[in-house]
Formats: C-alpha cells, sequence, structure tokens
C-alpha cells in the first residue's frame, strides 16, 4: 500500500498542499501548486514505520526486506527529526541506522542461504565481527542524551549485537576441533543475549500484555540463539564460568516462562484450545529440561571433583555425615531433534547429522 500510494517517493510535480492533506485529486483550481519535498508527518511516519517493521520481521524470518531502503527514507526520518510534533519522531531516524547494521548482517554472511554455507575463513569472519560491532557502537554513542535510556533502542541494540554475533554459531559443529576464533565470538554473542533479556524482562508485566507476535518472536529469536549456543558450550567448555553463564540463562528463561504463564492465565482459553502462548510455553519447557539436565550433570562433576581433593588431601577430615551432601541426579541424554521448536529461526543445528556430531563427541 505504502508503494502504489507512492509514499516512498517524493511527491511529484504539482501536489499540492491538499493532495498531502486528503490524497484527493484533482485539487481545486483556486490553490497554488508548488514543488513539495516531502509527503504529510502522517505519510512519512507511515512510510518509516511500515520499513521498520517488515525489514526487522524479514531479518528475523532469514528473508528480504519487502520494502527497500531509500536516502528519500533517511531524509523523511531526518525531517520529522527536525520538524518533531511527537516524540517518536525524534526516534526514527535512530532505528533506521539500526536496521541498516542489521541488514548489513544479514547480507555478508549470507543468513537467508538455508545452508548457510559461508565461505568465509574464521579470520575473516573475525574481522567482519569486529568492524560490525564499531559500526554498533558508533551508533550507540551517535545516541542524543535523551534517547540514551530509550527502552525500545537499547533493547533493539542488544538484539543487534547478538545478531551479528550468530556466526560464531555456524559451522563450529559441522567442523572437529571447534574454531577457538568461533568460540569467542559465541561468548561475545552470548553477553548480548543476556543484555536483551535483562531489558526485555525489566519490561512490567502489564506492558508485556500489550506484546504483538513480533515482539514475542524477538524473545524467542534470543531464546532459541542462547539455548543452541549453550549445547556448543558444554561440548568444549566445562568451567564453573561457563556453568555459571548457563545457570544464569536458565534463571533468565525461568522468569520468561513464569511470566508467560500469567499472561496465557489472563486470555480465559478454554481447556484444550490451542494459543500462541500455550505454543511457547511447551517449547520453552523442553529447552528448561535440557539446561536443568545440563545444570544437574555439572553439579555432579564438579561435586565429584571436589570430593577426589578432598580425599587426595590429608589435612581434609572425612565426615560419615550425609544428610548436608549432594545427590548426583540420574540426567536424561541430550535430547532428539524433535524437543526443539519447528520454528529456529535458522540457526544450527537443524539436521539429525549435527546431534551426531555432538554424539561423536562423547556428548553428554
Amino acid at each position: 500500500m505504502i508503494v502504489d500510494l507512492g509514499f516512498n517517493k517524493k511527491p511529484p510535480q504539482g501536489t499540492t498542499q491538499h493532495d498531502l492533506i486528503l490524497n484527493s485529486q484533482p485539487a481545486p483550481e483556486h490553490m497554488t501548486t508548488r514543488k513539495l519535498e516531502f509527503w504529510s508527518h502522517e505519510a512519512r511516519r507511515a512510510l518509516i514505520g511500515a520499513y521498520i517493521q517488515s525489514t526487522l520481521c524479514a531479518l528475523m524470518c532469514r528473508k528480504q526486506s519487502p520494502i527497500a531502503y531509500s536516502t528519500y527514507m533517511e531524509q523523511c526520518a531526518l525531517s520529522l527529526l527536525e520538524d518533531s510534533e511527537v516524540d517518536t519522531d525524534k526516534t526514527l531516524i535512530h532505528f533506521i541506522k539500526l536496521l541498516q547494521i542489521m541488514n548489513e548482517v544479514y547480507s555478508v554472511f549470507e543468513y537467508g542461504d538455508p545452508d548457510h554455507s559461508l565461505s568465509m575463513g574464521d579470520d575473516k569472519v573475525q574481522m567482519v565481527v569486529k568492524a560490525l560491532e564499531g559500526q554498533l557502537n558508533s551508533w550507540r554513542e551517535s545516541l542524543p542524551p535523551e534517547l540514551s535510556q530509550h527502552a525500545q533502542l537499547n533493547t533493539w541494540g542488544a538484539l543487534a549485537g547478538a545478531y551479528a554475533h550468530e556466526i560464531g554459531l555456524h559451522g563450529n559443529l559441522r567442523s572437529h576441533p571447534f574454531s577457538a576464533i568461533r568460540v569467542s565470538i559465541m561468548f561475545d554473542c552470548l553477553t548480548h543475549v543476556e543484555d536483551y533479556m535483562k531489558r526485555a524482562l525489566a519490561i512490567s508485566a502489564d506492558d508485556m500484555e500489550t506484546w504483538t507476535a513480533f515482539d514475542w518472536r524477538q524473545l524467542t529469536y534470543t531464546i532459541m540463539l542462547a539455548s543452541k549456543i549453550s549445547v556448543s558450550i558444554d561440548v568444549i567448555a566445562s568451567d564453573k564460568e561457563s556453568t555459571a553463564r548457563i545457570a544464569q540463562l536458565d534463571s533468565y528463561l525461568g522468569v520468561v516462562y513464569t511470566r508467560t504463564q500469567e499472561l496465557f492465565s489472563m486470555t480465559s482459553t478454554p481447556q484444550g484450545q490451542t494459543h500462541y502462548f500455550h505454543r511457547l510455553l511447551n517449547q520453552w519447557k523442553g529447552i528448561r529440561s535440557w539446561y536443568q539436565t545440563v545444570l544437574q550433570k555439572r553439579t555432579a562433576t564438579h561435586f565429584n571433583e571436589q570430593s577426589s581433593r578432598s580425599i587426595g588431601d590429608p589435612s581434609v577430615r572425612t565426615s560419615h555425615d550425609t544428610s548436608n551432601q549432594i545427590q548426583a541426579t540420574p540426567f536424561r541424554p541430550l535430547q532428539t531433534l524433535d524437543s526443539w521448536p519447528d520454528d529456529n529461526f535458522g540457526l544450527l543445528p537443524i539436521s539429525t547429522a549435527d546431534f551426531m556430531m555432538l554424539e561423536s563427541l562423547e556428548y553428554p
């Protein structure tokens, strides 16, 4: 509709102010015709809003945006910034610039390729990721003081950071030994995921009640990204720091699960009837089960290591009181591919072969 109305281009020669307001043809003969640079404020907001929503939605779905970026669109955003009527007019240019960076991530890392057959070497990947991180830092620094704490801008900034570092996950499960460079990128990705989830969970339940499916899709993307990276981390690192990060992610997911349960109960959905929240809860319950399994295994491992050191140390006296000892809980093996959500945003692992690779590495 935006394209059909011509809002994505400058008003044609002969367009009157009457046309800009009413979009009617023809204009009364007594009205003067003059060349105008922009459509009305509302038309410009419609253009930019459609671009922002459709572009981020397309990026999350691994597709090209239906509305192409143009310098005219940026000019429209700058004109609204200079002649703002509402506070949101001042944010639009920053959303556009952020999406430009995310579009670059999509293109350079070929996220639209379902096989992720990126031929770029690790050194090149690291260089590109650092350049993209530099662009994101410059974008954050460009925010004026009154927008430096803007909730949605900062939340989307964290989302963009995770999106740029997602490349660390690609290819790691199909090559052994694991690439140290991509492992480092994965850990940086988790930092952005944690930032996003922390900001998202700072939103009140009342505000989350107004979320659209698009907002929930962003949250689901970060949860899927975190869980897939955690699979890799559990294979390559067993130290206390990695355990703490997995525990933190499980904690965030626990809050998300509880909050979503509360919102689901408010929908008064009849028993047996499907609902979007119910599907999300089932997906996240499976992921939480995996987190709990890993944490139980790691707790048992750390305890056994500590016990072995204590037995070998003559200064440590052995107690026969077992009332306060941690009991190792039996854990289940890595769940099958069917336990992961169907919509995994194209994130690896996405095939049975990937899980077979993990099993060949004697996981868990």
